[in-house]
């Protein structure tokens, strides 16, 4: 039996897909216990605030980064879970700038200079500023904080 709101896939701003894929009560009851954790809950959005960080710093994820994958890791988190997470988040994100040129590294500090964010982080080892930075952000663009 398909989910009653008949999406062909599950869609994270749907309440029902969002029942069958966080609950596998409701996945067995639509007759698809394949739906459970098919859809990301996104606690505070701190992976999508890290990306849109380093984008603004004009780095790009690589095609074998994984960072989509973090990205949803780290939103499924949340705050609360990054934190308990940071020395794993901050691993990730020294593995991933020591696979970065010395060019895209001056020009992402430049870019940070003028956009203001570079003052807050350490150039030496930025890893835990930008993730301080992506955890400000989250809080500040969550309902209710």
């Amino acid at each position: 039996m398909p989910i009653p709101c008949g999406h062909a896939e599950r869609n994270a701003d749907c309440y029902l897909c969002n029942l069958a894929a966080t609950d596998p009560r409701y996945a067995r009851i639509f007759g698809d216990e394949s739906l459970a954790g098919s859809v990301a809950v996104v606690r505070e959005p701190v992976g999508s605030e890290l990306e849109s960080i380093l984008k603004r710093l004009g780095l790009k994820p690589s095609k074998t980064c994984g960072c989509s994958s973090r990205v949803r890791k780290m939103n499924e988190w949340g705050v609360e879970g990054c934190l308990a997470n940071r020395a794993e988040i901050e691993a990730w994100l020294r593995s991933e700038s020591e696979k970065v040129g010395w060019w895209a590294k001056l020009r992402a500090g430049l870019l940070g200079l003028f956009g203001g964010v570079a003052i807050r982080i350490d150039p030496v080892d930025p890893a835990p500023g930008l993730l301080d930075l992506a955890i400000e952000r989250a809080r500040q663009s969550s309902p209710g904080s």
